[in-house]
């Protein structure tokens, strides 16, 4: 499921290496070199970005296609599950709020098979630090390991 992942990041890696390896280390045009060593975090960040992204896509295309109900799920994920009607609840006005919360415990009752939107992303749409992983760690249940 991952390996097409594992191959890009791979693949882009290898480039960014070729890419480094390409500036002259002589300081023969010292500005050229510090603009490309500048380049190469922002680079490595855009991979770095760019798999957080990927792997969180292809986790909720697996779930979804998993075909497990929504019962079966860890807590969680109830947020991503619901992210759609938390959305809709939030941007509602006062007099459909309470149809809102009813749609939810419908869908809860009818335990159907979950379909997470795949667009979801839940963090808050910054740069991905430590609060964004964070999220990510929250919303699929994650358990960190408090030995690193």
């Amino acid at each position: 499921m991952f390996s097409a992942l594992r191959r890009r990041i791979t693949r882009d890696f290898l480039e960014v290496k070729l890419w480094i390896n390409s500036v002259p280390a002589d300081g023969s045009n010292s500005e050229f070199q510090a603009t490309s060593y500048g380049l190469f975090f922002v680079y490595i960040y855009g991979i770095y970005d760019s798999i957080v992204k990927q792997i969180v896509s292809i986790t909720i295309d697996e779930l979804n296609h998993a075909g497990v109900n929504i019962d079966s799920c860890i807590f969680d994920l109830y947020s991503l599950l619901f992210s759609q009607e938390y959305d809709s609840l939030y941007d509602v006005g006062r007099e459909k709020k309470w149809e809102k919360r009813w749609e939810i415990s419908r869908k809860l009752a009818q335990n159907p098979i979950i379909s997470i939107p795949p667009t979801a992303f839940p963090t808050d749409g910054r740069n991905i630090k430590i609060g964004q992983l964070e999220s990510l760690k929250n919303s699929f249940g994650i358990i960190a390991c408090s030995h690193y």
